[in-house]
């Protein structure tokens, strides 16, 4: 514990001061750690400083080092990463009601880094986490994940049955914006299924008609 203590002294003398801007996590999440603005001004430099948070006893040190690492896309640490997505896993913590609730956070967070610091092979392991889960949030933030991995081919795979999948109007907005990332001419025929589909709005199915064009005049 006192090795954590130590750390966010030095990284409270590493912040710069001043405005806090909103980096790239706030656009996606509503969860604010109390650490947040500590780790919000810390440079790619201390990334073996950020690594070390992940392994913190304090769960909101962990979720706030997961947010800077994501923000700045650090490959360094995808392993560390991926260690706090297997310990954070509801399906890990099965049975453990009260556990599963405590590391909800780290666990949607850890998956949107993974996004932005994996590669396709990430994208497999993360599609795969799609048939465990029935919670409308981890979906959306799956599809957040695949769509930041653009270009990959295994991830836009992975958009491309979800599109199957989705019946929630909101995570369908949100395959169609993560399919529209990768921009590939692919994706016309998937996004012409998910248009079909009856029970979804006309204002969704004129979105969806906007991708499709956008992706048929500049997508690969």
């Amino acid at each position: 514990m006192k090795r954590y203590l130590v750390c966010v002294l030095m990284l409270s003398g590493l912040v710069s001061g001043g405005i806090i801007f909103a980096g790239e996590a706030d656009k996606v999440f509503t969860y604010k750690s109390p650490y947040d603005a500590l780790y919000a001004d810390i440079d790619a430099s201390a990334s073996n400083m950020l690594i070390d948070s992940l392994y913190s006893e304090d769960l909101n040190i962990i979720y706030s080092a997961l947010k800077r690492i994501g923000e700045l896309k650090l490959k360094v640490a995808k392993i560390n990463v991926k260690d706090v997505l297997g310990f954070s896993n509801p399906v890990v913590n099965s049975g453990k009601p009260g556990e599963q609730a405590k590391r909800m956070n780290i666990y949607h967070m850890s998956i949107w880094v993974l996004g932005r610091i994996g590669d396709d092979s990430d994208a497999e392991i993360l599609s795969s986490y799609i048939k465990d889960s029935t919670d409308v949030q981890t979906w959306y933030y799956i599809i957040v994940a695949l769509g930041e991995m653009a270009p990959a081919p295994k991830a836009l795979e992975g958009l491309h049955t979800l599109t199957l999948l989705v019946k929630d109007e909101r995570l369908a907005y949100a395959v169609v914006a993560a399919i529209l990332k990768h921009n590939s001419k692919t994706s016309i025929i998937p996004l012409l299924k998910i248009s079909d589909k009856s029970y979804f709005s006309p204002d969704f199915k004129k979105y969806v008609s906007q991708v499709m064009d956008q992706i048929s005049k500049t997508g690969k």
